[in-house]
């Protein structure tokens, strides 16, 4: 016998209750959810069950009662519960989780493919990419001290002053009358534009060239970055009590890939304002022409954006740095973040 707390049962066959304890021929018993809550203990109350029926179905009924279900459907026979879903039930959860081969064979070979890409990046190509970087820092483009040379000419010239007469006093000749446009105006649809005398308006040419550079060097740190990343969480292990040190420094060099891959972002993110304030000023420029104030703000954005991309680099070449070091200093905690308690008794 099975002695268990009965909150209610469908009485069939002639099924017989005594003192809190049933016969084997019971189809269908309710537990509650307090005896059964551990998954322990609803184990070792199944595989115990097993022994006078068959459970083939299991629920769990989140309703006021909150009740365990177990019906059996033959006895006589051990059989391994089944979870199983119904309409305003829940699924227990099996403590694995399984997969198909064809599923579980391509996962292999994508944590394979990574785990070998992201090796080879720590080890040749962050050295590669900092030397790199660190020659360009170098080039004469990058190291101009006057910072004039960089100035660009706004080919907007100061157009000539309009000269006003006072014709009230009747010394200029004759009052010309006023031509009435309204007849012979035609309207159009659109917005007004500025008509630049000399054509286009270019950017400094100069500072675009250095963009230019510049912006696949994000790019490609952003994506290797992200795929050192994902090699580094795929060796973080499952979640368990004490021993967590090594998954600390998994999840610190998680953070820090992170750190880089946002601080990439926002260099992109500095040159697209940088166009954008230089086409404001420049467009006050068309409209105000005899303010010196404006083209000043142009060449003092410009030395500034040059200050900014020389600093960009040298950030790309310090992170590429910072990230092979990191890594390689703690490549055994993060590889293997868990000792096998054989280790420790030797």
């Amino acid at each position: 016998m099975l002695n268990v707390t009965v909150i209610s049962a469908i009485f069939l066959q002639g099924t017989t209750f005594m003192g809190g304890s049933f016969h084997r021929a019971v189809p269908e018993v309710l537990y509650t959810k307090a005896q059964l809550c551990r998954q322990s203990k609803l184990r070792r109350c199944l595989k115990e069950a097993t022994r006078y029926f068959a459970p083939s179905r299991l629920y769990w009924h989140k309703g006021t009662a909150s009740v365990f279900k177990l019906t059996a459907s033959a006895w006589g026979r051990q059989r391994s519960p089944q979870p199983y879903l119904a309409g305003g039930m829940n699924r227990l959860e099996t403590p694995s989780c399984r997969c198909s081969v064809k599923a579980s064979c391509q996962v292999d070979s994508f944590r394979e493919r990574i785990t070998s890409e992201a090796e080879d990046l720590v080890a040749n190509f962050f050295p590669k990419k900092l030397l790199e970087l660190d020659g360009f820092l170098k080039e004469p483009i990058l190291n101009i001290h006057d910072l004039t040379q960089i100035h660009s000419d706004m080919n907007l010239p100061v157009p000539d002053p309009i000269l006003l007469t006072n014709s009230h006093d009747g010394l200029d000749g004759p009052n010309m009358k006023k031509r009435k446009l309204e007849d012979r105006e035609e309207t159009f649809q659109g917005t007004k534009v500025f008509v630049m005398p000399n054509g286009m308006l270019k950017s400094n040419q100069q500072l675009v060239d250095i963009i230019e550079k510049v912006k696949p060097e994000i790019r490609l740190l952003i994506e290797k970055c992200n795929t050192v990343k994902m090699w580094v969480q795929l060796l973080i292990p499952r979640i368990e009590d004490g021993n967590n040190f090594g998954v600390s420094i998994q999840e610190e060099t998680v953070a820090e890939l992170r750190t880089v891959e946002s601080e990439a972002a926002s260099y992109l993110d500095q040159i697209s304002r940088y166009y954008i304030t230089r086409a404001k000023l420049v467009s006050k420029i068309a409209k105000y022409p005899h303010v010196e104030d404006y083209r000043r703000t142009v060449t003092e954005i410009d030395e500034k954006e040059y200050i900014s991309l020389r600093l960009i680099i040298s950030e790309l070449r310090n992170q590429y740095v910072t990230l092979h070091d990191m890594i390689l200093k703690n490549i055994e905690k993060i590889k293997r973040p868990r000792s096998s308690n054989a280790e420790t008794l030797y």
